[in-house]
């Protein structure tokens, strides 16, 4: 393992949050840098090629990249939409990270930043850009602002802080924010790839992607579609919980779950493995040999996401912890809408009721009931996750719940 260890800040009732993580041993490409010295940065990755616009969307789509923040959205039908707009477009390279379990995008920040930097200068000259932003948090605002210090032809890049709610990585919220707006998300009629809040076409990605677009430029689109199991490339993986240690690793899309477990030092026998963060699902041990793609973890309600696989291994209780994770979504909504503001609390309390056991099964179904109510019915989508998460949880552990109901489980 990397002697580069875990910086750690509270966050709320889920416990301690990293905000740059030990690296795995198998680091690739995205994880090989150096941190802020740009000589070593260029003797290790070369050149940065120009490409126009339409030759970077090409490339783009040539490759499949897909954003690395979560939602999936293909890379180059962002570029492309972008670029048919009119008005010259704001550029933004997101990394908030509101998501407690994860710890990637600080640990490629602080590892290496120029990556970064090369894919949002790429996008910045393909789009001919008004302004161009990255939004990180004050960990690693300094060796971020100390990289573009030794960078010329990075003058234009403004780095802004990240807000501190779960919600504050959403994308309209991070437009929000950085266009002088409350930072949270705003409801949308338009993409924001046709128009932000301050009326001008936005390019947000997260900094994963950046990182991808620089390696792309540079090595091209068949050289990423390679490194992928399945699908292109690789990805970032935070791997926390009930493990020999807690890392980022690098691993090829597609990788099976239980590798990816492996390259955290393991974990004990009978644990079960939350895949996607807050707004994933839950695969048991058995399962382990799934990959680690989109379309195998669906089956389990699970999701690639932003890269996460938390561990809970047997001697804690997978119940109480999602009764923890809702009442954490809950109590970090924007309140900006009936969903998140009456429909997350009942939903949080109605799991919670499960949880102590203090009722039968009618109890469930009101659970079920409330996830339904507020999916797809928010301003963004910060409730179609947590009712996603409520709906995986209590479908992974029935027996689970007939020992909560029994008075049978005193695990923490």
């Amino acid at each position: 393992m990397s002697t580069r260890e875990a910086d750690t800040a509270t966050l709320g009732p889920i416990g301690r949050r990293p905000l740059a993580m030990t690296i795995a041993d198998q680091a690739g490409p995205l994880l090989a840098g150096r941190g802020s010295d740009l000589a070593q940065h260029r003797r290790l990755y070369g050149d940065m090629p120009a490409h126009d616009g339409t030759a970077l969307a090409r490339l783009l789509d040539e490759s499949g990249l897909t954003g690395r923040g979560g939602g999936g959205f293909p890379t180059g039908t962002k570029l492309r939409t972008v670029l048919a707009q009119r008005r010259r477009p704001v550029v933004i390279a997101n990394g908030s990270e509101g998501e407690p379990l994860s710890a990637k995008d600080c640990t490629l920040l602080t590892v290496n930043p120029h990556l970064v930097i090369d894919g949002v200068l790429a996008v910045a000259q393909a789009t001919h850009a008004a302004e161009v932003v990255i939004v990180v948090h004050d960990a690693q605002a300094g060796i971020l602002r100390r990289a573009l210090g030794g960078r010329p032809d990075a003058a234009r890049i403004t780095v802004t802080s990240a807000g501190d709610r779960f919600i504050s990585g959403e994308a309209s919220a991070v437009a929000s924010r950085v266009e002088g707006g409350d930072g949270l998300p705003f409801d949308r009629t338009r993409p924001i790839a046709q128009e932000g809040p301050g009326r001008r076409p936005l390019f947000v990605g997260n900094v994963e992607t950046f990182a991808d677009i620089a390696l792309i430029a540079r090595f091209g689109a068949g050289w990423f579609r390679r490194l992928g199991g399945g699908e292109p490339g690789t990805r970032l993986v935070t791997v926390t919980g009930d493990v020999g240690h807690r890392c980022v690793a690098e691993v090829p899309v597609g990788e099976p779950v239980g590798r990816i477990i492996e390259t955290a030092g393991g974990a004990p026998r009978g644990s079960v493995a939350l895949v996607g963060g807050f707004s994933g699902g839950w695969i048991g041990e058995t399962d382990w040999d799934v990959a680690h793609d989109d379309s195998a973890l669906s089956a389990y309600g699970a999701r690639v996401g932003a890269g996460i696989v938390h561990v809970i291994g047997p001697a804690r209780c997978p119940l109480r912890f999602g009764g923890s994770v809702l009442a954490f979504l809950a109590a970090q909504s924007a309140g900006q809408c009936g969903p998140c503001l009456f429909g997350l609390p009942a939903l949080s309390a109605a799991f919670d009721r499960v949880v102590h056991g203090v009722a039968g099964p009618h109890v469930q179904q009101r659970v079920g009931d409330l996830a339904a109510a507020v999916d797809h019915r928010g301003m963004c989508h910060h409730p179609d996750g947590a009712a996603a998460f409520a709906r995986a949880t209590l479908a992974a552990f029935p027996d689970e719940i007939i020992r909560h109901r029994n008075g049978r489980c005193h695990r923490p």
